[in-house]
């Protein structure tokens, strides 16, 4: 076991101790508690004692010890004493400066051995193994996700590949063909040129009779376009022009009632039957090499956005569904605040229903509590809240009383099963389910209540009441009984005063600067006993995860009740700390 004892000490008096060893453990720390500086300055040393060694860490005041060995290092020990400093101070909170010696050892030392268990064989316990495993993890899973995206990648390269090959190869073609069109033109142009015709044609000579004698004509001529020319009479009508050049034709025949029907050679038909069938070939395929040539060009294209580009960091989260996951938190978020500002309430129809055959209560009195107030609350129920018999007439009034208190950090641990077994015996509690009690999570602590409040009595008012004050519950119960029915009231003692800037200060406000360059806080009611009406208690209820929260819980309920319609009552019966004697309450 690398950890083998643990303390945490205010100066030299010891809080809380655990030991796992039979060694004199305790004797030195005591003494190394003696040494440490009783400035506020925080510190992290370690001594050396043998094969041991006894790290220390000094914050706020608050010391925590250990003793490890060698072997152990310096990082695991600090954090396990990271860890202790900060579950102790969440537990206790202010409570912590005035303890007696060993008043949390009873339960904390549990909490100390639990850790120093945690810390000593637990792989995980060391954060840095932890998160170097996890970023392992990752970078495998982008790796393998990375590799697919290549390999796809390479796929498409061949296809393009392929793709130009083929668009290489078409132009090629068509550059042949357009080569091959020319040729043959040129060669049926050689053979046009070369090529002779003969014009054979007859002229027919109709009978004709002029008074009684048969007529006979002569001196016929025939005329070609090329200039050719003939003047025959013979009694066929026949006439022959021989090696007539291409494109010669007959223009002219002086006679009479002819029929000519010129005839034209086998081999000039021939050829041009052949200059058809050339021409027909060459436009089919440039026919279908434009149809290859736009189809190629569609392939390409698609093959052009589907080739992968540079991944980037938002490219590999996208693969990881980091942003499909935030996209899906972002939309939930939306519908459960759209959800909430049309009146949605968790169990409302349940609410109605039960409330709807009973008496409308008075008002639900929350008193703040921790895990280590056992005693204080022993204290309340023997002096101003009923218990047993009582609580249950004084809810037949109207009024509901409730310690009201959250989970601990470690759900199910000793503290909480405390707190379950006290509320068994007592059924006197409002459990927060969903809040963590911490000193550093009371002004979250708030808005739980005055939900869990709503959700669970249907009640005039909401009371808050802080565990170190002593109430007349009398004299409340007839200050809220006479305002009954009124709307929109924000009871309290009100006040303002100045936000601390200075950090380490007892009640700095980290966002200071919020408040103006006047630095003061606006007008609101003291935290140790607050009173809302029901529809301010429900307004908080719907909007409660957007409410913004301050380092205080009273100035964050001021800070709501700023914009909305909220009626302000400052009744000094409810100024706890003041000497008049009207007073409802007292400091305890």
């Amino acid at each position: 076991m690398a950890i083998l004892y643990a303390l945490v000490a205010r100066g030299t008096v010891v809080l809380a101790e655990f030991t796992a060893t039979s060694t004199n453990a305790s004797t030195i720390a005591k003494q190394i508690l003696e040494k440490v500086p009783g400035n506020n300055n925080d510190s992290n040393v370690s001594y050396s004692q043998d094969r041991y060694v006894f790290h220390v860490k000094r914050t706020d005041g608050l010391t925590v010890l250990c003793m490890a060995e060698e072997t152990a290092g310096r990082r695991i020990p600090f954090a396990f004493l990271e860890d202790i400093h900060q579950r102790f101070v969440r537990t206790y909170g202010r409570a912590v400066h005035t303890a007696q010696a060993y008043a949390m050892n009873e339960e904390f030392s549990r909490v100390l051995s639990q850790q120093i268990e945690y810390y000593s064989n637990d792989p995980n316990a060391d954060r840095i193994n932890r998160i170097k495993g996890e970023m392992s993890q990752v970078r495998d899973v982008m790796i393998e996700n990375i590799d697919k995206v290549l390999d796809r990648g390479e796929r498409l390269e061949l296809l393009v590949d392929k793709t130009a090959t083929m668009q290489g190869n078409t132009f090629r073609f068509r550059k042949q063909a357009r080569r091959f069109r020319s040729t043959v033109w040129w060669r049926n142009c050689k053979l046009t040129s070369e090529d002779s015709y003969t014009i054979t044609g007859r002229v027919r000579i109709p009978a004709s009779t002029a008074i009684g004698h048969a007529a006979k004509f002569s001196n016929i001529k025939v005329v070609l376009n090329g200039g050719q020319n003939i003047t025959f009479l013979r009694p066929d009508g026949y006439f022959t022009f021989h090696k007539v050049t291409a494109g010669t034709h007959l223009i002219e025949v002086y006679a009479l009632g002819f029929f000519f029907s010129p005839n034209t050679s086998k081999p000039s038909l021939i050829m041009a039957f052949f200059s058809c069938l050339a021409w027909l070939y060459v436009a089919g395929r440039l026919w279908q090499d434009a149809q290859h040539r736009v189809a190629l060009n569609i392939v390409l294209q698609k093959n052009l956005e589907l080739r992968p580009k540079a991944l980037t960091v938002d490219d590999k989260l996208m693969v990881l569904g980091c942003k499909d996951l935030e996209r899906r938190i972002v939309e939930t978020e939306m519908e459960l605040a759209q959800a909430k500002s049309q009146g949605y309430l968790k169990n409302q129809k349940s609410l109605s229903s039960s409330s709807s055959g009973n008496k409308k209560m008075l008002a639900v009195i929350g008193v703040y509590t921790g895990f280590g107030s056992h005693l204080k609350r022993n204290k309340f129920r023997g002096s101003w809240m009923p218990r047993d018999d009582a609580l249950k007439k004084l809810e037949e009034r109207g009024v509901i009383i409730r310690f009201v208190i959250g989970r601990s950090a470690n759900r199910g641990d000793s503290l909480d099963r405390k707190i379950d077994q006290e509320n068994l015996a007592t059924k006197d509690f409002l459990i927060l389910e969903n809040h963590e009690e911490a000193q550093e999570e009371l002004p979250k602590k708030v808005k739980f209540f005055y939900s869990a409040a709503v959700q669970n009595w249907d009640a005039e008012f909401y009371v808050k009441v802080d565990d170190n004050v002593d109430l007349d519950l009398e004299g409340l119960i007839g200050l809220l009984e006479s305002r009954r029915g009124q709307d929109g009231a924000y009871i309290g003692c009100m006040k303002s005063g100045d936000v601390v800037t200075q950090e380490g200060s007892q009640w700095y406000e980290p966002e200071w600067w919020k408040f103006g360059d006047d630095k003061s806080y606006f007008r609101h009611a003291t935290g140790s006993l607050v009173i809302l009406s029901k529809n301010l208690a429900q307004y908080i209820n719907i909007n409660s995860g957007l409410l913004k929260t301050y380092a205080f819980d009273d100035t964050t309920i001021g800070s709501w009740m700023i914009g909305v319609q909220a009626t302000y009552i400052d009744d000094n019966r409810l100024c706890c700390s003041s000497t008049r004697q009207e007073k409802v309450c007292s400091m305890a």
